[in-house]
């Protein structure tokens, strides 16, 4: 059977924890942060691509429609129809 610790009186108990709370303040360490900035790298390549890839996509639609259908937004005036 496990033997069973004596407790100390209240008053004992309670000038030892306030005094180790007044030692124990806690303490504020200064911490810089530094970042370092690469100049943009490969987060600034894949926005600069994907805008190339929609806006020459955009222009190739609107190219088709305007050559095949007549419709479109900018390639409307190019469309010839068949003669018959």
């Amino acid at each position: 059977m496990a033997r069973s610790r004596s407790r100390k009186p209240a008053a004992a108990a309670g000038a030892r924890s306030s005094s180790s709370k007044a030692s124990k303040k806690p303490r504020a360490a200064a911490v810089e942060v530094v970042e370092e900035n690469d100049g943009g790298g490969v987060d600034a390549a894949i926005a600069i691509f994907t805008t190339l890839m929609l806006v020459a996509g955009f222009l190739v639609l609107d190219y088709e429609l305007g050559t095949h259908y007549g419709a479109g937004a900018l390639f409307a005036d190019s469309y010839e129809a068949p003669e018959a």
